[in-house]
């Protein structure tokens, strides 16, 4: 299960509206956090 606060982090960086600072920090998350670069995988793999 994706955490609500992460969720909500992904799903603005998809819709594109992160601002910058916010950008940073998913940026840098998505290098260092193995679980958080899966669940935006996971989010972003379009279900059949």
């Amino acid at each position: 299960m994706i955490p609500e606060k992460d969720l909500d982090l992904i799903t603005r960086f998809f819709d594109l509206d992160l601002s910058y600072e916010e950008l940073k920090e998913f940026e840098k998350r998505i290098l260092l956090d193995i679980k958080f670069r899966e669940r935006c995988e996971a989010i972003s793999q379009p279900m059949i």
